[in-house]
């Protein structure tokens, strides 16, 4: 009993601070979700966040819509479209390959793709990566909303633009262009060999991690 007498005013001196961090931490909390809240009121956020300190989950919840037609909520588990989070993945992938000798940033694309267009000539890997091809963003299109909802494969992507004109010479301005990053992809996949594909992903995993 006299051991465990001594011991409580410690136990209070620990417990006190761990209540307080504790406390401090849940308005930490509080205060991210009225901060995401506020958006989902002005109707400028619907998504799912995801906020964590080391190892700690502090703040996971959808919000707003997943789904307007159906009224489907977002939830933590909510599946999304990555757009163009993929690209630096592709840059990266690309450059992996220069590294390995796969190929070379100021190839012409028409290396990987003999069948483009003649306009495509002067255009290197190094355009596509830099936004500065010249090649129309199909994403900019008159008619993308009514074919965006829609899966395509690579080759139909590239069916979408290959024939229209250039809006500049290559290297001449900068432009972003979801084009450019459908073909890197095409490029990526042609001069990859599929043997360097898994140590495309054991590499770049180890580097990221």
């Amino acid at each position: 009993m006299a051991a465990s007498t001594k011991g409580a005013p410690m136990i209070r001196r620990i417990g006190i601070p761990l209540f307080l961090a504790a406390a401090a931490l849940a308005q930490d909390v509080s205060r991210m979700d009225q901060v995401v809240q506020s958006y989902v009121s002005n109707k400028t956020f619907m998504g799912s966040v995801l906020v964590a300190r080391g190892g700690e989950v502090l703040l996971s919840k959808g919000y707003g819509s997943a789904n307007l037609e159906w009224n489907v909520p977002n939830s933590p588990a909510t599946k999304f479209r990555l757009g163009s989070v993929t690209k630096q993945f592709t840059a990266a992938s690309i450059l992996l390959l220069e590294e390995r000798g796969k190929l070379k940033t100021d190839d012409l694309v028409k290396k990987f793709m003999p069948a483009a267009p003649a306009a495509w000539d002067k255009i290197t890997i190094y355009h596509l990566l830099t936004h500065t091809s010249g090649i129309p963003n199909f994403t900019g299109f008159p008619d993308y909303h009514s074919l965006e909802p829609f899966a395509a494969t690579p080759e139909k992507l590239v069916a979408r633009f290959r024939d229209k004109p250039l809006d500049f010479q290559p290297g001449e301005k900068w432009s972003y262009s979801n084009s450019g990053y459908v073909l890197l992809g095409s490029s990526w996949r042609r001069s990859a060999a599929r043997a360097t594909k898994s140590s495309c992903r054991r590499t770049s995993s180890a580097r990221w991690a």
